[in-house]
Formats: C-alpha cells, sequence, structure tokens
C-alpha cells in the first residue's frame, strides 16, 4: 500500500509546533501523528524522503539550533539529533547521489556542548612527526 507523509503546523498562543502525519494513501486514514516538537518559523523547516522511504527533517527549535527527526513507514520517530549554527554556517538537509539523506554545515549538539579551547586548540604532544618543538626562556 502506498502512505503519505505531511508536515502540519500547529500554533498555539504561546508557539508554534510541527507534526508530522502518515497516511494511508488508498482509505485516506491517518495511520500515526505525533509532534516533533516546538517550531521557530525564521527558516522554514526542510525535508525530503531517502531511497528507504524515512522522511527528514530539520526544523529550528530554537535561536541557532536545528532539529534533525528521522520517521519511518510505520510513522515511528527513529532519531532526533540537535544540531547548532556555528557563526554563518548553518546546518542544511541535503541529498547525497545514492538517495541518502543528512545534515550538512553547523554543527553536532556533541561539538556545541564541547569547550571552545578543546575544539580549537590541540595540544603540544599532538605535533606531527618532525615538527620542531619551540624551547620555551
Amino acid at each position: 500500500t502506498y502512505r503519505e507523509y505531511s508536515l502540519i503546523n500547529f500554533a498555539n498562543l504561546s508557539q508554534k509546533e510541527l507534526y508530522v502525519r502518515l497516511t494511508d494513501k488508498a482509505s485516506g486514514q491517518a495511520i500515526s501523528t505525533f509532534s516533533l516538537g516546538r517550531m521557530l518559523t525564521v527558516h522554514p523547516p526542510t525535508y525530503g524522503v531517502d531511497s528507504q522511504n524515512r522522511m527528514h527533517v530539520l526544523h529550528m527549535v530554537a535561536p541557532k539550533a536545528y532539529a534533525h527527526v528521522v520517521v519511518d513507514v510505520d510513522g515511528q520517530l527513529l532519531s532526533r539529533e540537535l544540531y547548532y549554527e556555528k557563526e554563518a554556517d548553518r546546518p542544511n538537509l541535503v541529498t547525497i547521489s545514492d538517495g541518502t539523506l543528512g545534515v550538512y554545515g553547523g554543527m553536532t549538539a556533541e561539538e556545541h556542548d564541547t569547550p571552545y579551547e578543546e575544539r580549537e586548540f590541540r595540544k603540544l604532544s599532538e605535533l606531527p612527526p618532525g615538527m620542531p618543538m619551540l624551547a620555551v626562556p
């Protein structure tokens, strides 16, 4: 049978939420409807279906924060990962030539939570082979 994914914006008084609905195409009956969470409309959500018929959605959940959500054909939430803007580099949902979808750009939640010093600086012991160590007077 054919199934159809739908994204639904729901706005209440305090915030907007993004929902996904999975519908049986022949009968029109909803199989599953659930919230993907809060949504900011500064950047509209991007979405696509990969080669395994899973829906990928990338939407803004907070200033400079984005959620990448994957839903399968049974209406089950497979994964939810957070990404953050890195200066002017914003996460984007991209399709690779083999039909897979992924997030390109920005930084992962793990990178975001790692202190700047650990991300940007290396230890002196990590010098490439052959590099001279400078003597400190």
